[in-house]
This record gives C-alpha cells, sequence and structure tokens, in this order.
C-alpha cells in the first residue's frame, strides 16, 4: 500500500513520525479518513478516538483539540493531548467527569463555564476510547 508521512506532535512530546497507511482523526465536523496522495486542507482536531495505520501495527489514541495540517502529502497532526487506552487511568477520568459535572451545575461566568465543558468532554472521550479498547 502507498504511505505517506505522519507527524504526530503533542503539547508533551513528539508521539509518532514516520510512514502511514491510514489515518482517522476526529475533526468538528465529523470523522475523516487520510490516505496517502490526500488534497492539501487544514482542519480543527477535536476530541475524539484518532487510529492509525504503519503498515505494520495500528495505534489508538484518544485526543483533544488540536491541528491536522495535509500539504503536499504529508500530514501534520498537533493535539493539545494524547493518550493510549492502556494509559487512561479510567478512576480518574470518571472523577474528572464527575468534578466537571458538579462545576456545571454551579453558577459561573461564561469562560468558566466553556472550560468545564471541556473538562467534562476530555474526560467521557478518555472514557469512551479506555472503554472501546
Amino acid at each position: 500500500m502507498k504511505t505517506f508521512t505522519l507527524r504526530f506532535l503533542c503539547a508533551d512530546e513528539k508521539e509518532y513520525e514516520g510512514p502511514c497507511v491510514s489515518l482517522k482523526v476526529p475533526l468538528s465536523d465529523g470523522s475523516a479518513g487520510i490516505l496517502a496522495d490526500h488534497a492539501n486542507m487544514v482542519a480543527a482536531l477535536v476530541n475524539g478516538e484518532l487510529t492509525f495505520d504503519t503498515g505494520e501495527r495500528q495505534e489508538i489514541y484518544a485526543v483533544s483539540d488540536g491541528l491536522l495540517e495535509i500539504k503536499n502529502g504529508e500530514v501534520t497532526i498537533l493535539a493539545y493531548s494524547a493518550e493510549r487506552p492502556n494509559e487512561i487511568d479510567e478512576n480518574r477520568a470518571r472523577e474528572a467527569a464527575e468534578r466537571a459535572r458538579a462545576r456545571l451545575r454551579r453558577r459561573m461566568s461564561g469562560l468558566e463555564y466553556r472550560q468545564s465543558q471541556v473538562a467534562l468532554s476530555r474526560a467521557l472521550n478518555r472514557l469512551r476510547v479506555k472503554k472501546g479498547h
């Protein structure tokens, strides 16, 4: 199969750089599949499950907000956070979701409300990816 170069970077570290056969990413307008020779584009990455196949193995991550760029046959992903299912602490994610739900029930500013929504979305995404794999 034809491959493309994938650079997958997280705020903390480089997750992967190398050949990729296929990539599935969560975008603001739905999930997208990427193969070699995809058209150039830039899109917003959202909380969700990111998967890619190197030809030798499949990788799965719970990712949060970021950016996807496809340019001249190379794909770059910049994500705020990325975790493999085996790295996710289910109890910690469940507790984070409960804390976010509790904050959402309180009276707060618009910014605090949005931050609580983001925290809840990230925690629920982590739980969904953990349970799925």
